[in-house]
Formats: C-alpha cells, structure tokens, sequence
C-alpha cells in the first residue's frame, strides 16, 4: 500500500514542485513552517477548563447590522469571529477589534446588552490566515476576551484529503496552538474536532481524555460533512468519542440543521449554530412551518425597509421548529 507521500507528493508523482503549497519535508521551506509552531508532534495538549455554559439547542447566528435598526433582544447569539476582530484600514491598517467594550460589541452587532456571545471560530481560509498571521502582534486573544464574550469556537485550520501527513498535522499543531492562547486570554474556548483519518479521531480521544475539564466540543457540517453520509460519519465518531470517554459531550455544531435528529438520539445536550433565519431574513424570506418541507417563501418589502421585524419572526419560528424536532425525534425513541 503506497504512503500519503507516495500518493500525493510532488517529490514521488512528478508534479510541478513551484505549484506546491503544501506543509511537506520534500520542500526546501518545510524548517520555517515548523519554526511557526515548534514542530508536529502534536502532544503538547492545552491544559483547559471549561465553566457550565448554559446553551439552548439553538443560537442565532447574526452576521452584521445591516439592513436593521433595531437592537435584537435574544438570550444567546453567535457571532463570526472574523467580523469582531479584523485588520482595519483607518487605524493604520491594524488588526484589531471592532469594538473596545462589551457594550461597544454589542452596539455594533445591534444586539441587547444581556445577551451572551459565542464567537463562531470556523472560517474558510484567509479569515483563519490573518488571525494567525497577525494574532501575536495584535493581542488578538486578548482583546477577544475584553469583550464580554461567552464562549469561542477556536479556529479551524483546514484538514484535507489528497495533501502529505504532515500538511494536516502542522494545521491541527495551530489548532493547538490557538486552542491555548484563547484559554490562556480568560476565555471559555472550545476545541474543534477537525479530522480527516481515523488516526484524528484518536487523538482527539486522547485530548478529551487528558483534559476532563472539557464538555463543550465544536464541529462544523457545511463543508465536507454537508453531505449526508459524510455528516453521519462524523456524528457516529462523535458519539463514539462520548461512549469511550464515559462522560457527556455538549456539541455545537455548525450547520447542521439537517442532523437535529441524529443530535437528539445521541447527546443529552447540544447546541446548533446556523444563521438560516438571519440570512433568509436578509433576502427579505419568511419562516412559515405550515409551508412544508421548504418553509421559506418570499416577504414583500418595499426598497430601503428595514428587516427587523422579519428577523425576529425568522428567529423564533425557527427556534421552535428546532426545539419541536428534539422532542419529537426524542419521543419517538421513547
């Protein structure tokens, strides 16, 4: 059986070296991406505690203000990380929250002043790029945590399928890296369970295993784990993670709408993050259950209106569609 060297390197397949962006020791740069993160081993293992968080089975995503005027009033929102945080033209081209105070946070994102903020850490690349790149210098995490946050997803690095080992490691050692600086900053941090092989899923194993400390775990399904079976896949690994651990898990997942059944059966708690009702609310689409299977339909509204209004609508609709299912899928377990 050929190696992930064999299968996949430049060095063995003959492809154009120059094209190369993956982290590999056939690359003459493969010593200064190492130097980033002190090598691959990957047992360097975060010490970190979690406090009780108190999560509903669905949180909001809300991704900006526009479009609103209104302060939104809901007990527990999500927002994008690299929204509150990001590199600012006016100050100089910093890097830099968007706000200094947790009032200013919330100002920005109009939302109430009691409500408790989850920073979604998954992104797609450069997001996840420019934190890394600029987190030290700037005090990323620390500033982060000045903002009266709840709880943060750390960052996703990507895991890929079709790249050397060591592409997958060097981003999970980040993982790592970024896991313990959040944690270290004062904030409620939660690892992400990015895995592609079978071996991933054991370390994550062991990572759990050494800090029981840790319930909440994140998991993202709007990438690879969109498809169905690929979804169940990871929600079977999951489980099986709770079942070795002989402890309870409290996943928050992404995106996984389609999966609140599977959820259900298997975990006493979890959280879903999506941001369905903001973004249908967005392009002006209402949430209506007794529309069926596709329980959207469009909302007339004149140009310049506001969306207020049809976001709250979306928001409670859709949260007790969700809570709805839980029970049901629940009671028909017995």
């Amino acid at each position: 059986m050929a190696t992930c060297f064999e299968e996949t390197c430049c060095e063995f397949t003959g492809e154009d070296k120059s094209k190369c962006n993956a982290i590999c020791p056939h690359k003459p740069d493969f010593a200064d991406w190492l130097s980033d993160t002190g090598g691959l081993r990957c047992d360097d293992i975060p010490s970190i505690a979690q406090q009780p968080l108190d999560l509903p089975f669905y949180v909001p995503m809300i991704d900006h203000e526009y479009s609103r005027r209104q302060t939104f009033e809901w007990p527990v929102v999500a927002l994008d990380t690299y929204k509150t945080i990001r590199v600012r033209i006016n100050n100089g081209s910093r890097y830099c929250a968007v706000a200094s105070t947790p009032e200013g946070l919330r100002k920005k994102f109009r939302i109430g002043n009691k409500a408790k903020v989850i920073l979604r850490g998954v992104a797609k690349d450069p997001p996840l790029e420019r934190w890394w790149e600029n987190r030290l210098e700037s005090g990323a995490p620390g500033q982060i945590a000045s903002l009266g946050i709840h709880a943060a997803v750390a960052p996703n690095f990507s895991h890929f399928l079709g790249v050397p080992r060591t592409d997958n490691l060097f981003n999970r050692q980040r993982q790592l890296t970024c896991l313990a600086e959040l944690a270290d900053a004062g904030l409620c941090v939660m690892p992400h369970l990015s895995a592609i092989m079978p071996a991933d899923w054991q370390f994550w194993l062991r990572f759990l295993e050494a800090t029981p400390g840790v319930k909440y775990v994140a998991k993202e399904f709007q990438t690879g784990n969109k498809s169905v079976s690929e979804g169940r896949k990871a929600i079977d690994r999951m489980s099986q993670l709770q079942d070795s651990l002989k402890r309870d898990l409290h996943p928050v997942v992404i995106g996984a709408a389609q999966y609140v059944e599977e959820f259900a059966g298997r975990f006493k708690r979890f959280t879903l993050i999506d941001s369905n009702p903001f973004s249908k609310a967005w392009r002006r689409q209402q949430f209506e259950l007794s529309a069926g299977k596709q329980p959207w339909y469009p909302r007339l509204l004149l140009k310049g209106m506001y969306i207020d209004d049809l976001l709250r609508h979306n928001v409670e609709g859709y949260s007790a569609w969700i809570n709805k299912r839980v029970r049901v899928a629940r009671a028909g377990r017995g």
